[in-house]
């Protein structure tokens, strides 16, 4: 009973609107939740908490608690712009210490950037004065 309530309360901030029954089609969590097979498949190798149950042909079976990773998952790395290391991090050791890893390595380029910028501003004036003394006029020295 509390297992229904907490699922149901999972739809509700998800917003996804899941069909009363206990097992999923890999299409069908491909229609639910937008992410294609061969990612799903893809996401099945490289993240733990998702195995869906394998039953006769090998055929895939997905449980709803794997539908809800699955749309985790998707968020993480298509909305919230984590590589699929820093969502696997984030799926294990919780939400603020990657987050925090993230924006360190964000941070990161915009100092090398701004050194970069400093760089280019540097040989666009010497690019400059170069112009400059291409433009004049050869003088006759002998």
């Amino acid at each position: 009973m509390i297992m229904l309530e907490s699922s149901v309360s999972t739809e509700q901030t998800t917003g996804l609107n899941l069909p009363d029954k206990r097992y999923f089609t890999i299409a069908q969590v491909s229609q639910l939740t937008g992410v294609e097979p061969h990612i799903l498949r893809q996401w099945e190798q490289a993240f733990a908490e998702l195995l869906p149950v394998k039953r006769r042909g090998k055929r895939r079976y997905y449980i709803r608690q794997n539908i809800f990773i699955v749309q985790q998952i998707s968020q993480l790395l298509n909305n919230q712009g984590l590589t699929i290391a820093e969502a696997k991090r984030f799926l294990l050791h919780g939400e603020t210490s990657v987050l925090a890893n993230a924006a360190d390595d964000l941070a990161a380029p915009a100092a090398v950037s701004k050194l970069e910028q400093q760089v280019l501003a540097e040989i666009r004036q010497e690019l400059s004065e170069l112009l400059v003394l291409l433009q004049q006029p050869l003088t006759d020295n002998s």
